[in-house]
């Protein structure tokens, strides 16, 4: 409701859900930086900045390092449910911290995850590029970090958001387009070849994934296939 000349404004302020992530509305359609979010207001935090560190600690995750660039944001409107900690320094070969990793400073504390009432509706904002962190992780070091992808599930959670789709796999981008013709689902397998995935690492083929679509939102699949070889992939319909 009311979301038709504003949307999403209108469509969070009529009672949706939303939520948004590290940079997202920054910059405008030509790729120039904003001195603010564009839904600054239905986020009800502005942007101050880049976080100069390279990596950051949450105030509710297990110890360690999160690897990953997160952003300093001030709240005006939003309530902020988890912070994220500076480390004391950055680790380098000629800093001397006991298990590499330098321990984080009560001193450097900022908004990490916060809610943001708007109207009827309800607007998560992340202040990290979630899915940058979960990518650059695995790419780099192998190793996959499931602490962001908690902080996304937490989140919809919260929001009371049923995807649209439900999938076992990580590692893999996926895509829900909506086209005239209804809805086309893409899985784009970024890193065949480490253990961490079940893949075939000659053919780059996903394997041991599991895809379910809700029937109610997008209606029945009709089709599943591997772009590359055409093969068709059965379905399987059960319930809901």
């Amino acid at each position: 409701p009311g979301g038709s000349r504003d949307p999403p404004r209108g469509d969070v302020r009529g009672g949706g859900r939303l939520l948004v992530t590290g940079l997202t509305g920054l910059y405008d359609e030509r790729g120039k930086k904003r001195s603010d979010f564009a839904l600054a207001d239905v986020l009800g935090v502005s942007y101050l900045g880049t976080n100069r560190y390279p990596d950051y600690y949450s105030d509710q995750a297990p110890p360690g390092l999160l690897r990953g660039e997160a952003f300093k944001v001030e709240p005006h409107d939003a309530k902020t449910l988890t912070y994220f900690l500076n480390p004391e320094t950055i680790w380098t070969k000629g800093t001397t911290v006991l298990w590499q990793d330098p321990p984080p400073d009560p001193a450097q504390r900022y908004p990490l995850v916060t809610l943001n009432r708007f109207g009827n509706g309800q607007c998560i904002y992340i202040a990290a590029s979630i899915g940058n962190t979960i990518f650059q992780n695995v790419r780099e070091s192998g190793y996959l970090d499931t602490y962001p992808v908690k902080l996304l599930r937490e989140a919809l959670r919260t929001l009371e958001i049923q995807p649209s789709v439900i999938t076992t796999t990580m590692g893999t981008e996926v895509v829900l387009n909506k086209h005239k013709e209804g809805y086309v689902l893409h899985l784009i397998n970024h890193l065949a070849g480490p253990p961490l995935w079940l893949s075939d690492t000659d053919h780059g083929e996903v394997r041991g994934v599991e895809v379910a679509i809700r029937k109610s939102k997008i209606g029945n699949p009709t089709k599943a296939m591997e772009l590359v070889t055409g093969k068709v992939i059965p379905l399987r319909q059960e319930g809901e």
